[in-house]
């Protein structure tokens, strides 16, 4: 079975945690064969930055319109059967895409998509350490990439929050296996900047309408 995957980085002004980012990823026990970088309309030397990252780096350039439709633009560039997905401002465990790509292809498990737990590192003193642990993020997703075209794009939330619940919500929806190990096989970096972990104006919002987004779906499928 083919297991050759590509890695799809949605990035926005993440010239200073790019690098890294990158390292992680191609130092993989199993690496990728291509890296899709999305400059989402960054204002800093993000492309210039991914540009000189090695010759598996696909540099893909756009207006700024957010993560979600980043995400989604670099999806429709990948050519191989799997892909996997990291925040710009995250790292993987080493062997992370062994471990995974193992259970993808166990047929005992029955899966579609393998997600997994996160430890923090960064300004871990922005955010409760007990809220970074879950394992429903863009950075840990490895799917068949079929499977995630028939989710569907990530739809981007009015402030920016919340666009990979309402995806995960769908795919769960569309039906798709997920497998949630217990280990955690990569790190969320907390800064000042991140927008995950420092908030702000219409997060409580986004969220509001991610769960309301799903309840209509549920109520249309009902009639």
């Amino acid at each position: 079975m083919d297991t050759n995957y590509s890695v799809v980085i949605p990035a926005f002004n993440a010239g200073a945690f790019l690098p890294e980012a990158v390292q992680s990823v191609l130092g993989q026990t199993m690496p990728p064969l291509h890296v899709i970088i999305v400059d989402d309309g960054s204002t800093d030397n993000t492309s210039e930055i991914a540009r000189n990252l090695g010759p598996k780096i696909q540099l893909i350039r756009t207006e700024n319109r957010g993560a979600g439709p980043a995400t989604t633009m670099g999806v429709e560039h990948v050519e191989t059967p799997v892909v996997a997905f990291l925040d710009a401002d995250d790292v993987w465990a080493l062997d992370k895409m062994e471990r995974q790509l193992a259970r993808l292809v166990d047929q005992s498990l029955n899966t579609d998509a393998v997600v997994g737990k996160m430890t923090s590192f960064g300004a871990t003193h922005l955010k409760d350490s007990d809220q970074e642990s879950s394992g429903w993020h863009r950075s840990t997703l490895t799917i068949w990439t079929e499977k995630f075209r028939l989710v569907g794009a990530v739809e981007q939330m009015p402030n920016g929050y919340g666009e990979m619940v309402d995806w995960f919500s769908r795919a769960r929806e569309h039906g798709i296996r997920f497998h949630l190990p217990a280990e955690s096989i990569a790190m969320r970096r907390i800064h000042e900047n991140s927008l995950s972990f420092c908030g702000g104006i219409g997060r409580d919002s986004d969220y509001l309408r991610t769960a309301i987004r799903a309840l209509m779906r549920k109520k249309l499928l009902k009639q």
